[in-house]
């Protein structure tokens, strides 16, 4: 009996799911495409909407596996874009939707994030070039807007890799190399920055431990 892993691909414009074998051969695949959705809640915002996205990966999963004759499935394994995230409440639902790194109400943040912490240290700090779709940036913008949300110390926010992982597994952890782009993360320790995180008034406990 041939071995292979099953991949949930989220990309920005097509979701897919592929079986591939140990040795690295495509099996079978199954795509459909993706798109940004407008937020409910704030005009002109861009969200991934979620529920929609992980009924199309499950849908693919299941043509994907009805052609895999005499193969084990080894496991299922997650891809997809970093920056993004949401909170989770306790019932593991969205406390918000998850806003898109394509989405431009980010943009004004990172202009004016000096009133929370300069530029340059921050740049000392993580190492990561100032755009306008990373997560300190939405970070900041629900802070700013939904601090009912930011603030209840029973919210956690995953990334956009750990969500898929968490509708796949029901386990909540953050997956580290999401910290890359984040703008969040202490170069040094590789960990998120407490000294970053008390200048943007997000607490530590915030998230959930990090898996390496």
């Amino acid at each position: 009996m041939e071995a292979c892993v099953l991949i949930f691909d989220c990309g920005a414009t097509n979701l897919r799911v592929v079986a591939m074998t140990t040795d690295g051969r495509i099996k079978a695949s199954k795509s459909f495409p993706n798109a940004t959705a407008d937020d409910p809640f704030h005009k002109g915002g861009k969200i991934w909407p979620l529920e929609a996205i992980w009924d199309k990966l499950c849908a693919a999963s299941k043509i994907v596996a009805a052609q895999l004759e005499n193969t084990e499935i080894l496991g299922v394994s997650v891809t997809t874009f970093g920056v993004d995230g949401a909170f989770l409440d306790t019932n593991g639902k969205l406390a918000y939707p998850v806003i898109s790194w394509q989405c431009d109400r980010t943009h004004a943040i990172i202009r004016d994030i000096d009133k929370y912490i300069s530029l340059k240290e921050l740049y000392r700090r993580t190492g990561v070039y100032p755009y306008g779709f990373n997560t300190i940036n939405k970070l900041i913008w629900l802070n700013e807007n939904k601090p009912e949300i930011t603030g209840d110390k029973t919210n956690h926010f995953l990334f956009m890799p750990s969500l898929l992982i968490h509708l796949l597994s029901g386990v909540r952890i953050n997956d580290s190399t999401m910290l890359g782009t984040s703008m969040l993360c202490e170069i040094g320790s590789q960990k998120p920055s407490s000294h970053v995180l008390d200048k943007i008034g997000i607490s530590e406990d915030t998230f959930l431990p990090f898996g390496y």
